[in-house]
């Protein structure tokens, strides 16, 4: 068995996936919250994946870090995938990844903003969610100055604002592409191109013409950027999660990994004539095909390890 843990507000992406695909992968895959984890007590021999690291606040990362080295060190019956208190998070892996090379663009925290330190046009997110550019394009340092303050009477915390410098990845044929690829353990499978005539290349700005729709199932088929795809998962410290990207003048540029990603929308549009669920379970039944049987493993907790939580 596979069982993937969330937490309440990024569960059920494993359901909408078995519901579009097969409710036959229902019998392999089982979503549970890490709460629900707990209410059991116990945890069944299989391979077991960490995700929501970005939802959490530090005292969730350290028990879910707690509950993932229990499980690690369960014996040959088990498998971890997914560390909450190792991986990178949003601002940190950009950060690298412009420090590195990788990407052109620089990513700002709010703590070392100045007005000479922006290359505009920039672009205003929030670090710890998956809603996107939460501004248009801006070009001035007023402009910025204004969205911040926007955005914290919004009710968020300056530690979650960060300002993203715009690079230009528009083909020839005036479209944006963003790609989709999933790492599940050592396998890159591919999900889609997202083909639109907007920078902000979201679901629903999609353009679905038959050629693109032919495109992006061939991407998924051919897989061709696996090579470079794993050094930026392993930079990042996951080995669950789905990479969104581009390419600019060539070169690569990653916009950001979720650890929770979603499959498919709740309301998906049939355009795709292939079963992409299939190469995702292949990659899936890999993780927990050569455990060997177990014993479950008590999972009670003692107050000594909430202690070391709270206290770090």
């Amino acid at each position: 068995m596979i069982y993937f843990l969330t937490l309440p507000e990024g569960a059920g992406h494993i359901d909408l996936f078995i519901s579009r695909y097969d409710r036959s992968y229902g019998r392999r895959l089982v979503e549970m919250t890490y709460q629900q984890l707990l209410q059991r007590g116990v945890a069944p021999p299989g391979a077991y994946i960490f995700t929501d690291r970005d939802r959490m606040n530090p005292y969730q990362r350290r028990l879910a870090g707690a509950i993932r080295r229990r499980i690690l060190n369960a014996g040959p019956g088990f498998r971890v995938l997914g560390d909450p208190e190792r991986q990178l998070g949003r601002l940190e892996l950009l950060q690298r990844l412009t420090k590195d090379g990788i990407n052109d663009y620089r990513v700002h925290s709010l703590e070392n903003l100045n007005p000479g330190s922006l290359r505009y046009p920039v672009f205003i997110r929030i670090e710890d969610d998956h809603m996107g550019p939460r501004t248009d394009l801006i070009s001035s340092w007023e402009e910025v100055v204004q969205s911040i303050a926007g955005l914290v009477l919004a009710g968020f915390k300056k530690e979650q604002i960060i300002v993203i410098e715009f690079v230009e990845t528009q083909g020839e044929d005036g479209l944006y592409r963003k790609y989709g690829s999933f790492c599940v353990g050592a396998q890159i499978v591919c999900q889609h191109i997202l083909h639109s005539s907007s920078w902000l290349g979201k679901r629903e700005s999609t353009i679905r013409t038959p050629e693109l729709v032919i495109a992006s199932d061939n991407f998924y088929h051919e897989n061709p950027h696996a090579d470079i795809l794993m050094p930026l998962f392993e930079k990042a410290g996951i080995d669950y999660g789905r990479v969104d990207y581009s390419f600019a003048q060539g070169m690569i540029q990653v916009w950001e990994i979720n650890d929770n990603p979603m499959f498919v929308g709740r309301n998906p549009r049939r355009v795709s004539k292939i079963n992409k669920g299939e190469g995702f379970m292949r990659a899936f039944e890999l993780l927990d095909a050569d455990l060997p049987s177990a014993d479950s493993l008590p999972l009670a907790l003692d107050l000594v390890d909430i202690q070391q939580v709270v206290h770090g």
